[in-house]
């Protein structure tokens, strides 16, 4: 699914049924042909007083009649067993009125119903938990506690930046099976998302059935196949090394998706250490993972969680 048309999509939607609503409403209103004579005397109030000098003398007369039957219709609108509220549309966001735009900046209702599309799309996340703030780690081992302990800081630190952490375009969290690091890179797609931000956890085998799908796909097909891992805020690529690569085209496209979202973020967690990305992925990969310039590596260590929590 291409979340961010499907939520344009669900904005617009929303805006044409309130319109329709209070479009419909005038609609019974004018079959009644008191309300339709007022209406009418209405516009014609307008139409003359649009077409007066700021002058004129009938100007006045002319505005206590509208005044007049303003009230009129309002009370009329009462007896007919509604308020003239409902003639104006109820909009879902009366902030951007259903338009998902404010001074041509997305509002924060077309954030949030990406975010509701995300979430209900099947994302791999591990936990419902939207702050660092709200893990505790005080019962794991110690060598966990602290190697947790500080990652958590610096993913906070990330995810309060967001998106102006310009330097850590790339964030990649190293370490052994089960020591925590498919829980952090939920717990920041929460938070990313929970700021009004998308973000998409991908397991690397459905990165890699997309990249395959892409390589095999007719031309005119392959850009919405990438849609949603190229525009989505935060794109994180779970457990990349665990993937079967199949055929050569794997490393090349992982190396584009990375350039492709220079201007947006990507966290990758892994069991493999840099050398070992390097002998997978290429030179290419490598470099743009650990650049530091636009990338940051975090290192976790300790024992494996799972096999912790399941013997407390």
């Amino acid at each position: 699914m291409n979340f961010d048309r499907q939520a344009k999509l669900n904005i617009a939607e929303r805006k044409r049924r309130a319109e329709y609503i209070a479009s419909s409403l005038l609609d019974e209103l004018r079959t009644d042909p008191i309300f339709f004579q007022l209406e009418s005397r209405q516009i014609e109030l307008w139409i003359k007083l649009a077409k007066m000098y700021s002058e004129s003398p009938e100007k006045d007369s002319l505005n206590r009649e509208l005044i007049q039957i303003n009230e009129q219709m309002s009370n009329r609108i009462i007896e007919l067993g509604h308020t003239s509220e409902e003639l104006n549309p109820r909009y879902f966001c009366m902030t951007c009125k259903d338009t998902g735009y404010i001074n041509g900046q997305e509002c924060i209702c077309l954030k949030k119903e990406k975010y509701r599309l995300l979430k209900e799309s099947g994302n791999f996340f591990t936990t419902d938990k939207c702050s660092f703030s709200d893990v505790s780690v005080d019962s794991l081992p110690d060598e966990n506690k602290r190697s947790l302990t500080a990652a958590y800081s610096l993913l906070n630190k990330f995810v309060t930046a967001f998106p102006e952490a310009h330097k850590s375009h790339i964030i990649t969290l190293l370490g052994t099976v089960g020591c925590g690091k498919t829980f952090a890179a939920s717990v920041v797609a929460n938070a990313i998302m929970d700021k009004g931000f998308t973000s998409l956890l991908l397991p690397s085998f459905k990165l890699a059935d997309i990249f395959s799908k892409y390589h095999f796909a007719y031309e005119s097909e392959k850009p919405y196949i990438l849609d949603e891992i190229n525009d989505v805020d935060l794109l994180i690529i779970d457990d990349l090394g665990t993937e079967e690569i199949r055929g050569d085209f794997l490393p090349g496209y992982l190396y584009q998706l990375l350039c492709y979202r220079e201007n947006k973020y990507t966290l990758i967690t892994t069991n493999l250490m840099m050398d070992s990305i390097h002998d997978r992925y290429g030179v290419r990969v490598h470099s743009r993972m650990s650049n530091i310039s636009c990338a940051k590596v975090i290192e976790l260590n300790g024992k494996d969680l799972r096999i912790h929590s399941d013997k407390k």
